[in-house]
């Protein structure tokens, strides 16, 4: 039975050890490549993982963005987690968080071998696909940082600011 398919999907992940695929079967002829870049978005230094409330079904943790959220722990991907707590609520947290997790350390963020892989990426013949964490997009971190309700009042703030 035919499936009607004449390619793949494959991402581009490079050498084993360098969080590449490595050996197995090798993929079909036609294929279509990509690669995806997800490391920019993040604070950085990353906020260490703190369980603060787990039960047998649901975890209440910080995670590496400092958002106090919980997951199922049957499938934590499977749906939306609960947000509890964001880390920033108010114009010092901000700063705060600003000073301590805006870190452009490209080396930490992309690799020790940044500046070859930005190279990589100028002269590839394939997609890449730029994503912030499993919410994906560029609104995904603001949100992350100050929820909804504070990616509206930044809004605000940022087009009254810019008016003056």
């Amino acid at each position: 039975m035919s499936t009607g398919l004449d390619r793949v999907v494959a991402r581009d992940t490079g050498p084993l050890g360098q969080g590449g695929r490595g050996p197995g079967p090798p993929l079909p002829a036609a294929v279509d490549r990509w690669d995806l870049q997800g490391g920019w978005f993040f604070p950085h230094p990353p906020f260490e993982r703190l369980v603060v409330e787990e039960d047998e079904r649901t975890v209440l943790y910080v995670n590496h963005e400092g958002i106090l959220l919980r997951e199922r722990k049957d499938n934590p991907l499977s749906s939306m987690p609960q947000f509890v707590r964001f880390p920033v609520s108010s114009r010092e947290d901000f700063v705060r968080f600003r000073r301590e997790r805006f870190r452009p350390d490209l080396a930490a963020r992309i690799g020790a071998d940044y500046a070859r892989t930005l190279g990589a990426y100028r002269e590839r013949d394939f997609p890449l696909v730029v994503i912030s964490d499993r919410w994906g997009g560029f609104f995904g971190g603001l949100r992350g940082m100050v929820a909804w309700r504070g990616c509206a009042r930044s809004s605000t703030t940022i087009r009254s600011s810019s008016s003056r």
